[in-house]
């Protein structure tokens, strides 16, 4: 049976499609949350240039699955300025066998537009080391290596997931993990999220410092954002979470404050915040209708599985999400850009 590359049409016939075919997991979180959240309405545009929003790919919406035998093989999506996703739902032990369907992926890509007339859109690719290296040597650009300045594509990451519910954190008394909304927070909490999400942003060189309540209230307003309070009410670290499917959810952004570090805060906000969309009821969703009302408790209502991404060369972060609960996949995941274009953005 010959391979089939599907160019799905719509979010809706995307998500299906995978979820029909049992790829719905942590390994494809990446490719799917964006897709889920364009298709619930909440999809938060990523960030470009000025000139780069007048590009051939400034409002791209790709969505493409791979199968074999009638099986699901690989999970590509790419949406705007951002980079390019690329997943399998298999076990990573199988992606050797993969590299041919990763050719035949990158000719049909090579045909579409704006690849078909400028191969160098393709811009950065994000995904499981083997499924991306195999992708971009397929590729007609170049492969560029990550700059000296750029963290992120410096570092390996590890796909972490948690999909059994863990104990509850033994929090000490008068601390607190809750989701923030506009309602509940003061105008003295408002600071604080401030303050602390420019600490979270300032370690990336590409970010300048600017005013964050724009961002905060838009975080408010998708309802992802968890904050721990200590005992004197004060809010020292916050969570966010965010890629949502209809099976997963993805913890985005983990930050504690300077001097509140080294007492296990962090790994408790995450248990916390793990344990309530994994002991939620799970929602069930149909794509070719209207998303479901928000829940109050966790704004996606119950997941079976939560994930993360952490770099290897942070040991200290790495032992408090394995603290926790989480396990981490053997794969490595990596970040790579094309030959003189512009990154895509995360």
């Amino acid at each position: 049976m010959t391979p089939t590359i599907v160019v799905h049409s719509t979010p809706a016939e995307f998500l299906t499609a995978v979820a029909e075919a049992g790829g719905d997991l942590p390994l494809t979180n990446t490719s799917l949350g964006p897709i889920f959240e364009l298709w619930a309405g909440v999809a938060t545009p990523a960030g470009a240039s000025a000139k780069a929003e007048e590009a051939a790919d400034a409002k791209l919406q790709l969505f493409v699955t791979v199968w074999d035998h009638g099986e699901l093989k690989l999970v590509f999506s790419r949406l705007g300025w951002r980079k390019c996703d690329l997943t399998s739902p298999l076990p990573p032990s199988t992606y050797p066998s993969l590299a041919p369907l990763l050719s035949l992926l990158a000719s049909h890509l090579l045909a579409l537009p704006p690849f078909s007339t400028n191969p160098s859109l393709l811009r950065s690719v994000v995904g499981p080391t083997e499924l991306v290296f195999s992708l971009l040597k397929a590729w007609p650009i170049p492969t560029a290596e990550p700059k000296e300045d750029d963290r992120l594509a410096q570092q390996t990451l590890r796909l972490l997931s948690l999909s059994t519910l863990p104990p509850p954190a033994p929090l000490p008394a008068g601390h607190s993990v809750s989701r923030a909304t506009e309602k509940n927070l003061t105008p003295n909490d408002t600071t604080s999220l401030c303050k602390l999400l420019d600490g979270f942003f300032s370690w990336d060189a590409d970010v300048p410092p600017v005013d964050r309540l724009p961002k905060l209230l838009d975080t408010l307003r998708n309802g992802t954002l968890f904050i721990y309070r200590i005992g004197n009410g004060e809010i020292a670290a916050f969570v966010n979470v965010g890629r949502p499917t209809a099976r997963t959810i993805a913890i985005r952004g983990v930050y504690t404050r300077r001097e509140s570090r080294g007492q296990g805060i962090a790994e408790r906000a995450v248990r916390e915040v793990s344990r309530c969309y994994l002991a939620a009821t799970s929602t069930e969703y149909n794509f070719a209708k209207e998303p479901p009302a928000w829940d109050e408790e966790t704004r996606w209502g119950g997941r079976r599985a939560v994930c993360l991404f952490v770099a290897e060369e942070n040991p200290k972060a790495f032992g408090a999400y394995l603290r926790a609960g989480f396990t981490a996949g053997k794969e490595k995941w990596v970040d790579r850009s094309l030959v003189g274009v512009e990154p895509g953005s995360w």
